[in-house]
């Protein structure tokens, strides 16, 4: 329950995404206090993790695969590392750098439609097929189609309409 008291008083989000929305406010207050020279400083902040979690989080059969790869390498580690919140957090960008990232910047990803059981279907096995790969070995892939890498999509606007102040 420790990591519940990290959130806000209201969140209306699946219980599953809890611990991943807490890593990422903690990824967040580090970009935005720890590794800042200037805490008034409001300069977008290039953070990959930062951008694509804000991203993924609207995408309940992306997050149900960030979820599904957290499980199967939560279970395979040691106790001592599942204490560790250190080690969780650097976890859990590994994780979504790999599993979600992949995703996002793939153009040959099915657009979600409500309601469309094909398309969920063919979503899912998209997505299935990614996550049975590395993210290196899907990114140097001749034959997928990626979207065009612009920086300022990997960077986070502190003054953005994300942001609470």
């Amino acid at each position: 329950m420790e990591i519940c008291n990290m959130l806000p008083d209201v969140i209306v989000t699946s219980a599953n995404y809890v611990p991943f929305i807490s890593y990422y406010r903690q990824v967040m207050a580090d970009e935005l206090l720890r590794d800042r020279a200037d805490e008034q400083d409001a300069s977008p902040i290039c953070s990959p993790v930062l951008t694509i979690f804000s991203q993924a989080v609207d995408e309940p059969d992306i997050m149900d695969a960030l979820r599904e790869k957290w499980s199967e390498e939560h279970k395979a580690l040691r106790r001592s590392f599942k204490k560790n919140k250190g080690h969780l957090k650097a976890m859990f960008k590994r994780i979504l750098l790999e599993t979600v990232y992949p995703l996002v910047a793939c153009s040959q990803l099915p657009t979600a439609v409500w309601g469309d059981e094909n398309q969920e279907q063919e979503r899912y096995a998209f997505i299935q097929s990614v996550k049975s790969r590395s993210a290196l070995d899907w990114f140097s892939d001749s034959e997928m189609c990626h979207k065009p890498l612009n920086t300022a999509e990997l960077t986070f606007a502190v003054l953005s309409d994300y942001c609470v102040t």
